[in-house]
């Protein structure tokens, strides 16, 4: 896994993945409290919207995800290929 990376977000922890499917990768971001101690063992895959919806929802998603990190969540989102 991928090293975490600094968040505007000073409770939780963003760390980049990529996805195997099929022959493609697809990009990914793990948010989780950045005090591991918080972590409730539940996890929450976050699917975005294509096209038009997209580029509308990208802040939203990532905020959140960050809100349920901070719940205790590890929470998955990613793109899809070709997006």
């Amino acid at each position: 896994m991928d090293q975490p990376v600094a968040t505007n977000a000073a409770d939780v922890v963003w760390t980049p993945v990529w996805i195997r499917s099929g022959e493609q990768h697809l990009a990914g971001w793990i948010h989780r409290p950045r005090d591991a101690s918080r972590l409730n063992g539940r996890g929450l895959l976050i699917c975005k919207p294509i096209g038009h919806e997209l580029i509308h929802a990208h802040q939203s998603t990532r905020e959140m995800a960050n809100s349920f990190a901070r719940a205790g969540y590890s929470v998955l989102r990613f793109d899809y290929t070709g997006t």
